[in-house]
């Protein structure tokens, strides 16, 4: 497949993940080193994590370097490039599987570039699983759930495109979490975009202790949750105390 085409595909399967998971921060990883061109041929960026501050590394064809603390904001990281003109160049990142994509747009212009990961680890799962117990699936939660309500921290209920409400997901008991392909047909309309059921990702669901629900979508992101069972009801917090509430489906 044309690189383009995976990046536009990449595109479509991250903003049905914003719709679907916008109650949640996402976690993504960017453990590793990347490198790639920036701006013109000569120009090698790279951004690595060192002593805890990821950092964006310039070096010009002119052996010109600039040296940059990146932000991690929620999915991103952020950063500004110094420019000729004494403006800068405002920089988001965001992970690609294995890979960063770079955005920014100058002169008016929209552009992106990838850059590749080399060394390190993908991710520090053993940092993870240090502060959690063994995974699990817990058998309440295998099956069809229909969603309810959602309310953000302050009690207010969730309208509008986010709200999620008449949608349904699917816990397998094979770990897989199978969201409503109706609601991927009705963003994609929404947007003029086409539907097609290949966008439609799968999801991997697991349990921890008693009461944390990570979903996750490999390489990619990881949610995690509180929920919360009683009978036919289910309950989901977020990081960002948004509450969601589920009601059992018919199979």
């Amino acid at each position: 497949m044309p690189e383009f085409l995976i990046i536009k595909n990449m595109r479509i399967l991250l903003s049905f993940i914003l719709v679907i998971f916008y109650t949640s921060s996402f976690s993504q990883n960017f453990e590793g080193k990347y490198s790639g061109n920036f701006l013109d041929p000569e120009t090698l960026l790279t951004i690595e994590l060192k002593k805890g501050q990821y950092t964006a590394i310039i070096l010009t064809s002119s052996k010109t370097s600039f040296v940059l603390d990146c932000e991690v904001v929620e999915s991103s990281l952020l950063f500004s490039v110094p420019m000729n003109d004494e403006k800068e160049l405002q920089v988001t990142a965001v992970s690609m599987d294995h890979d960063l994509e770079l955005s920014f747009t100058l002169e008016g212009q929209n552009y992106t570039t990838l850059l590749s990961r080399f060394g390190g680890k993908i991710d520090s799962k053993e940092n993870v699983e240090e502060t959690r117990d063994k995974p699990s699936l817990n058998p309440e939660l295998i099956g069809k759930w229909i969603q309810l309500e959602t309310y953000d921290a302050s009690g207010k209920p969730v309208d509008g495109e986010y709200s999620g409400k008449g949608y349904y997901r699917i816990y397998t008991k094979d770990g897989r979490l199978i969201v409503d392909p109706q609601r991927f047909r009705d963003e994609s309309s929404k947007n003029g975009r086409s539907f097609s059921y290949s966008d439609v990702p799968t999801f991997i669901w697991t349990t921890f202790k008693s009461n944390i629900l990570v979903t996750n979508l490999p390489g990619i992101i990881e949610i995690e949750e509180e929920y919360l069972i009683k009978g036919d009801s289910l309950s989901l917090k977020t990081d960002k105390n948004f509450i969601t509430f589920f009601r059992k489906g018919n199979k």
